[in-house]
């Protein structure tokens, strides 16, 4: 539980938490922001994603998500488009 309250401080979610805060005129203005989420296993992509998830509904925009893992066993919140849904990871494996 540390763990996330130190992603909570880090300067990556207090500058997403601005960008996302921006006035509505200035935002209609600018084009989607699009944030690809990579890295090694363990390094936190799940929980930040489901904490930027979290923030943009509470901020009443709600993201588009992308779950492009066919061997993640389960997600913290809903993806938009799902690769699980039409790859079986255990089946590629096989091949």
């Amino acid at each position: 539980m540390a763990g996330l309250k130190l992603l909570a401080k880090s300067p990556l979610i207090l500058e997403l938490s601005n960008f996302v805060m921006a006035e509505s005129s200035e935002k209609e203005k600018r084009k989607p922001t699009v944030i690809i989420t990579i890295g090694m296993a363990g390094s936190g992509k799940t929980t930040f994603v489901q904490r930027l998830n979290a923030h943009l509904h509470q901020a009443e925009s709600p993201p588009y998500i992308l779950n492009l893992d066919p061997a993640v066993a389960n997600l913290p919140y809903d993806p938009n488009i799902d690769i699980r849904d039409t790859v079986d990871y255990a089946q590629v494996m096989k091949q």
